[in-house]
């Protein structure tokens, strides 16, 4: 038995030892198993966390994308309207076209008999030579010519008489169709008294006749809201409201657009204002931006003049959100096309202002505008904000009904002879001639605080009724001769001024360089300043910037087209240092000008050093930190030389630094937080 059990034990031990070598091999196996399986859950996770890295990066390029797709749809409506203007105006060059060839065909005769004229004159001319050869002749001949010399004589006089004589009528045939000018006075003004031809004289009162019709007609009947409101009564005003909205300056520059319009021109109106005639919340309370007074106007008039005569309105928008007359006295020809004539100018200043300053830099703002060489017509839009109701606290924000008006914009007017329409006055009363009290709430926007379409509706009929009272004075002065007089006010020669103190602080060939615009789609930048970048740590150009929710008048606001732009930072201690000229002005006494910066608000706001060239020493500070956002003016020098010069800006806080416009203006204009 023992022999036995020993020879079984070394095929024991090599059986156990295979199974040991089997379960090792299965240990490894299982152990490369786990360490697969552990490489696949890696690969697994490493998938998912692509996956949502994906997903994440489709989502935000599916955010900048329908972003994208906003502003391609924005843009193409912008450029359907540019087509539509377009197509206005090839229809207008047709029509004139068609009346020149008609002009054409009815002047043939008398264009013939013109170069029979013209062909007597150069026959009589050869005459009058030769007769002048002959005379020299003869004077150096003998006595025995001089019978004949007198006779001669007197045969040249009559050759002259006659010729005189063709002169004359060639004179009068190229006249017949053209007016003579002759300077009378009126009402203190000159005028130029045209006597027209009798062609034009009937093709004038034929089109004079259209308009009484079409202006006699109730703009509750023509205008884009007549489906929503065709009497005054359906939007809270009656003829007495009416009467004391509309404050009546002097017509005559107003007088002069209805005389381009019996002729057939364009007009050009220009709007300069914030962000109700941005757009304030219309885009997205209406869905458009249709609703906005003056493009309510436009198309009243469009259907009225242009109907008539294909005297069209062109807008052009100077409007951007936050943004007050000082920086407009400056910059507004910043934004419009150079050598644009301007016809109607409307001015919507009455919401951003500076108590301090009163209507001082809308005095600023008229002035400039009034100075134009088209000698527009200059209408006050006197707007007032927060009579609707706040959304969280359901209290009317602006109770009192405060705007410029209560700061001197009414004296302003009266002053300059400003037509003036004030929404106060219907939206607002007088509790015992003491203080105004907002008693129509619900005419405004849904922030309570830009006006909404009724407001809008309101002032685009005040405008309407303010043309039409125009146009029947002038009908009822004299009739067609007195209506195409050319009225020339003295553009060049204002009143006195009423706020500002000083000639050295009146704006006298400003100069500007801004990148704010009222358009972020369109190129609009004509800048009368050039600068340049000369160092930038930590500032980044801004070429257009959104601000945050808490800012008023945010130009991302539905279908708004304003936009803030310039160089922006965050981060403390960040630099930027602009160079730019500062032109002489030799009929400037002093012969030096200050220099200001544009900066824009926000809660968010940084605050920074600023000074001109190496004078860090005369640094001023600016905060930037506010409810509101707004555009403000610091003037960093006065009484600059001219010559090339730097500005240079130093964050000192954290937060947003927007620098969005460097300006020259007069030797004292002298600044502080003001729009």
């Amino acid at each position: 038995m023992e022999s036995g059990n020993q020879d079984q034990k070394p095929g024991a031990r090599e059986n156990r030892e295979e199974l040991m070598k089997k379960l090792h091999q299965i240990e490894l196996q299982n152990l490369d198993l786990k360490r697969s399986l552990c490489s696949k859950q890696k690969s697994i996770q490493n998938i998912r966390d692509l996956r949502n890295e994906r997903k994440n990066t489709l989502r935000v390029f599916g955010k900048k994308h329908q972003n994208e797709i906003n502003k391609l749809e924005i843009s193409a409506n912008e450029k359907s309207n540019a087509e539509n203007e377009r197509i206005q105006e090839m229809k207008k060059e047709l029509e004139a076209v068609n009346i020149e060839k008609k002009l054409l065909v009815e002047k043939k005769d008398n264009l013939v008999v013109g170069l029979q004229i013209e062909t007597m004159e150069e026959e009589n001319q050869k005459l009058k030579d030769e007769m002048q050869n002959t005379v020299n002749r003869l004077q150096n001949s003998n006595e025995q010519f001089m019978p004949d010399f007198k006779k001669l004589l007197e045969n040249k006089i009559e050759v002259e008489s006659a010729i005189d004589a063709v002169r004359e009528k060639i004179v009068a045939f190229k006249e017949k169709d053209q007016m003579e000018v002759e300077p009378i006075d009126f009402h203190g003004e000159r005028i130029e008294t045209r006597a027209l031809g009798e062609g034009k004289l009937a093709e004038y009162s034929v089109r004079m006749e259209k308009f009484k019709v079409l202006l006699n007609e109730d703009p509750f009947h023509v205008w884009s809201h007549k489906s929503k409101w065709n009497k005054l009564s359906d939007l809270r005003l009656n003829n007495n409201l009416m009467s004391r909205a509309i404050q009546l300056g002097d017509p005559i520059r107003f007088r002069n657009v209805l005389v381009k319009a019996l002729k057939g021109e364009q007009i050009n109106l220009i709007v300069i204002g914030g962000s109700n005639s941005a757009g304030g919340k219309l885009g997205e309370d209406e869905g458009n931006l249709d609703g906005i007074f003056f493009k309510v106007f436009s198309d009243w008039w469009n259907n009225t003049f242009g109907k008539v005569t294909k005297a069209f309105i062109k807008e052009f928008k100077v409007a951007i959100g936050g943004t007050g007359s000082y920086f407009y006295a400056y910059c507004y020809k910043t934004f419009i096309p150079r050598h644009t004539k301007l016809d109607i100018v409307l001015i919507e200043a009455s919401i951003n202002y500076n108590t301090r300053s009163k209507a001082e830099s809308l005095e600023q703002l008229t002035r400039q505008v009034l100075q134009e060489p088209s000698a527009p017509a200059v209408l006050y839009i006197n707007l007032v904000s927060g009579v609707g109701p706040d959304p969280t606290t359901n209290k009317i924000l602006n109770p009192s009904c405060t705007n410029l008006e209560n700061f001197g914009q009414t004296e302003l007017a009266r002053h300059y002879k400003i037509t003036s329409f004030s929404l106060k006055e219907v939206l607002c009363r007088r509790e015992n001639g003491g203080a105004w009290k907002a008693v129509v709430t619900n005419f405004a926007g849904s922030d309570g605080r830009h006006i909404g379409i009724e407001a809008h509706a309101q002032i685009a009929m005040m405008m309407i009724e303010y043309v039409r009272g125009v146009y029947n004075d002038m009908l009822n002065d004299a009739g067609v001769h007195s209506f195409i007089n050319k009225y020339t006010p003295s553009k060049l020669e204002l009143p006195n001024f009423f706020f500002t103190k000083r000639e050295t602080e009146a704006l006298k060939k400003p100069l500007c360089w801004t990148g704010l615009t009222p358009n972020r789609f369109l190129d609009l930048s004509y800048p009368s300043l050039q600068i340049d970048v000369i160092q930038k740590k930590g500032f980044a150009s801004k070429s257009i910037m959104q601000l945050s929710n808490n800012s008023e008048n945010v130009a991302s606001s539905r279908l708004r087209t304003d936009a803030q732009g310039g160089w922006g930072a965050w981060n403390r201690d960040s630099i930027l240092k602009i160079g730019f000229y500062v032109p002489p002005i030799k009929s400037q006494s002093p012969n030096s000008r200050s220099v200001t910066i544009v900066t824009r608000t926000s809660g968010s706001g940084s605050k920074a050093m600023v000074w001109l060239d190496s004078n860090e020493d005369k640094a001023i500070y600016i905060d930037s930190k506010s409810v509101f956002g707004n555009n403000k003016l610091n003037t960093v020098a006065t009484r600059v030389v001219p010559g090339y010069h730097t500005i240079t800006v130093k964050t000192v806080r954290w937060g947003m630094s927007l620098v969005s416009g460097v300006l020259v203006g007069p030797p004292d204009f002298q600044r502080r937080q003001v729009l």
